[in-house]
């Protein structure tokens, strides 16, 4: 199991000992965004690739300490399973993509 699904599923099972600089790490593995555009406690997360993020649910993760709310934790995860959704799909597309050209 490579770390950030060892990460992935530490932070399932327990959302409340979650680190902000953990979190910031983890989503980034998977291509998000996070970025302090105010300069205040709250940075903002986006993915260059797919906009897996609802425009109704806020999109920014307070840097609190010592650990970030469960809420936030749990926001993230939704997110990231987003992701890997929408990375299957892409796969499966290709995949079929492949197999028509192969019967041409």
């Amino acid at each position: 199991m490579v770390y950030r699904e060892k990460l992935l599923e530490r932070f399932r099972n327990n959302p409340k000992a979650v680190s902000f600089e953990k979190l910031v790490s983890l989503l980034e593995s998977y291509g998000f965004e996070v970025k302090n555009y105010s300069g205040g406690s709250h940075y903002s997360v986006s993915h260059p690739d797919y906009s897996i993020i609802d425009v109704r649910e806020p999109n920014s993760i307070p840097m609190h300490k010592p650990h970030v709310l469960p809420v936030y934790v749990k926001r993230a995860i939704v997110w990231i399973d987003r992701i890997e959704q929408a990375e299957k799909e892409k796969a499966k597309k290709a995949e079929r993509k492949g197999a028509n050209n192969d019967g041409q």
